[in-house]
């Protein structure tokens, strides 16, 4: 059966429903009931009957069932970008919506409403053009459909969207560059300038080999290139519409010498040096440490510390002094490492100092200091390795072969490192006895001092030059 609503007075939510079989003549009762119901006895077809057991079916009534979502074709919105909004709301109900209020909303500020009718099986589309502001940060954007909940739908929790949005992400950016050029970086810059400046004129003063000159070379450039940005953008920073410019360079600047420090810290490193050879002997101590002095032979002469160190590729030397004056004088170092070795009556610069045991190899050090009404330069001006070879003496320049590092002034050489490869020394030995010396700065000269310290370099009538033959050496073994 297909029975009209309009037949029953209209559609409605809920309908109670009973069916019956009776007899076919007046007066007669039902004798069976779907549902069953208890009062119906199937053999009296004649009784009363009052029917109470209905089946209930619920009949829902069509409605409009509303979603809204929120869209935007860029989620930064900066001074040149805005952003298209879209908020799309749907009707996936079997009944026509009319006069639905549509709401946006940035956080909790109210940015538009729309009236609108949205067919059934259908959506409207509305956009906004949200735009740049200066409340930078992540905004919160949220589109209502039906906030006041006017229109009855069968599922109300679907009525709401929110999307993010980046406001000014640029301009806080730039902003905070400008405070950090402006107040920050002035501060810090100096500090590290002088830091990585250090740290440069410490390699320089390596005198590392020749091979490596470029490169210190090219630290010494991009210092320089660091600090012209930095007083550039120095200029600028406070220039009205320069600002930007202005903070951009110095932070460029900064983040050059930070760069720069991590390049040398890796040059360093590369090199595989187990101390850093820069004159500095904080990183010598007691352990390397094989002969000290008591006293010196003048203000320009004082041998105080000797120090020995070693890994498989290179020998270390380092010494420190207790000078007051800057003398124009040389300092010598004699090896002994292997059988043999030179045992002459001068040395191999012709100074006339000879050696109780065979030596294999001499390093001289020539200190440029003030020679009456000369003042000389307060420098080591040449650095050289002899290896004797059986027969004579084979030079090399150490500033070119080796490392070398030192700290000097008016007051004369106050400490020296060295770093010698073992190859150079033809190879690493098991044992190397070592002596150090003070000696003038011409050929005929000899030791007014040694560390260790040597009876033959005691007060004579002409202790510069007298003929000393050195005997007392501080021996290292090598593992």
């Amino acid at each position: 059966m297909a029975i009209p609503w309009d037949a029953i007075g209209g559609r409605t939510s809920e309908v109670a429903l009973i069916a019956w079989v009776a007899g076919g003549a007046k007066g007669d009762s039902a004798v069976d009931t779907v549902p069953l119901d208890p009062a119906v006895d199937g053999n009296d077809w004649t009784d009363q009957d009052v029917l109470s057991n209905f089946a209930v079916i619920e009949i829902p009534i069509p409605k409009p069932e509303l979603t809204v979502s929120i869209s935007s074709d860029v989620l930064n919105v900066e001074q040149w970008q805005p952003a298209n909004i879209t908020i799309t709301v749907k009707n996936i109900g079997e009944v026509d919506a009319q006069n639905v209020t549509v709401e946006l909303y940035d956080r909790d500020a109210l940015l538009k409403s729309w009236l609108i009718n949205v067919s059934a099986h259908s959506e409207v589309k509305l956009g906004y053009l949200y735009k740049y502001s200066d409340a930078w940060g992540i905004h919160t954007l949220k589109a209502v459909v039906d906030p006041n909940n006017e229109i009855e739908e069968a599922n109300e929790d679907n009525n709401v969207a929110t999307l993010g949005i980046v406001v000014g992400q640029v301009a806080e950016r730039q902003n905070k560059l400008i405070r950090l050029g402006m107040y920050v970086w002035p501060r810090t810059y100096p500090e590290e300038y002088e830091k990585t400046k250090l740290l440069v004129e410490n390699i320089s003063s390596m005198s590392l080999p020749a091979k490596y000159a470029e490169t210190v070379k090219g630290f010494e450039l991009k210092l320089n290139e660091s600090l012209k940005l930095f007083n550039e953008g120095k200029s600028l920073i406070y220039m009205p519409n320069y600002e930007l410019r202005g903070a951009l360079k110095i932070f460029s600047a900064y983040i050059r010498l930070v760069k720069l420090q991590r390049e040398i810290s890796e040059f360093l490193e590369s090199l595989e040096f187990k101390k850093k050879i820069d004159g500095f002997l904080t990183d010598w101590d007691e352990s390397s440490l094989v002969a000290q002095n008591k006293v010196g032979a003048g203000a320009g002469a004082y041998l105080d510390s000797l120090y020995v160190d070693y890994d498989d590729k290179y020998l270390y030397i380092a010494l420190s002094t207790k000078n007051t004056e800057s003398w124009r004088i040389a300092y010598g170092f004699a090896l002994d490492y292997r059988e043999g070795g030179y045992t002459g009556d001068a040395d191999a610069w012709g100074r006339k100092i000879g050696f109780a045991r065979g030596v294999d190899a001499e390093v001289y050090l020539y200190w440029n200091g003030p020679f009456f009404e000369n003042p000389g330069t307060n420098t080591i001006t040449s650095a050289e390795l002899a290896v004797w070879n059986g027969a004579g003496w084979e030079y090399y320049k150490l500033f070119e072969n080796a490392a070398i590092g030192y700290l000097g002034n008016d007051k004369g050489l106050q400490s020296l490192e060295m770093a010698i490869p073992w190859e150079l020394l033809g190879g690493k030995p098991e044992k190397i006895s070592i002596v150090a010396w003070i000696t003038g700065a011409n050929p005929g000269d000899s030791a007014v001092i040694t560390i260790p310290d040597d009876p033959s370099v005691h007060d004579s009538d002409n202790e510069w030059g007298d003929m000393d033959t050195i005997s007392t050496f501080a021996e290292v073994y090598i593992r």
